[in-house]
């Protein structure tokens, strides 16, 4: 069953900012950029001076793919881009079909309001390839990509997802949040939203909560 809350608007591409750390993710585990989940991460710091609105776990310390991808470590991301490149990223954006597949805005941060859209049916599409093993990668990277997914597990269902936001001009922001859910009762559920505020926490902070209500109206969780 297909369920839209705003159809016109699921069609609407946008930029995906840190929903795109999951083909990010994904790609930079299928190349060898990331070899494993215990690989630690960091970034070059002369490239991507501190700023001071960032996290300390952003920059403190070395992370995991899981921590860096939790805490949306945009500055680690940025990096592992500039170490897959633009031909490859290229490549794999053309064969995930995601998107408008546009990195032309620059390999470090095309997906931060930059050149690549998507639509929430679009990101609904990409999921589904992804959850069902369609997407060409091997499985292993695939397997490694679904646990650093995973957001919380119960005896009644598994969650996973990503949010993103950021500012798209004009004191207006987006925040995204995508996913799958795996039910014990039901089928697999994706879902895909994104939502415009003229304030960025307050924006963001409705994410999650919104989705998860609908989830729950569904008996999804």
């Amino acid at each position: 069953m297909i369920k839209q809350i705003n159809p016109h608007r699921a069609t609407v591409p946008f930029s995906p900012f840190s929903t795109f750390k999951i083909p990010n993710s994904l790609i930079a585990l299928d190349t060898g950029v990331i070899k494993n989940l215990s690989q630690m991460l960091s970034f070059d710091k002369n490239k991507y001076p501190r700023q001071g609105w960032w996290p300390e776990i952003w920059y403190q310390n070395p992370v995991t793919l899981p921590i860096a991808f939790s805490h949306s470590a945009v500055p680690i991301f940025r990096q592992l881009t500039v170490e897959i490149g633009a031909s490859r990223m290229q490549q794999y954006l053309n064969k995930f079909n995601y998107g408008n597949h546009d990195i032309s805005s620059g390999i470090n941060g095309f997906w931060l309001n930059g050149s690549l859209k998507i639509s929430a049916q679009q990101q609904i599409n990409f999921l589904r390839q992804l959850h069902q093993g369609k997407l060409p990668v091997k499985g292993q990277s695939l397997a490694a990509l679904k646990q650093v997914m995973l957001i919380q597990q119960t005896a009644y269902y598994r969650l996973y997802g990503k949010t993103g936001g950021g500012e798209i001009g004009n004191n207006r922001y987006l925040g995204w949040y995508v996913g799958y859910i795996e039910s014990a009762t039901k089928d697999i559920s994706y879902f895909a939203m994104n939502i415009e505020g003229d304030s960025f926490w307050p924006t963001m902070d409705k994410r999650v909560p919104i989705m998860q209500q609908a989830l729950a109206a569904e008996g999804l969780m």
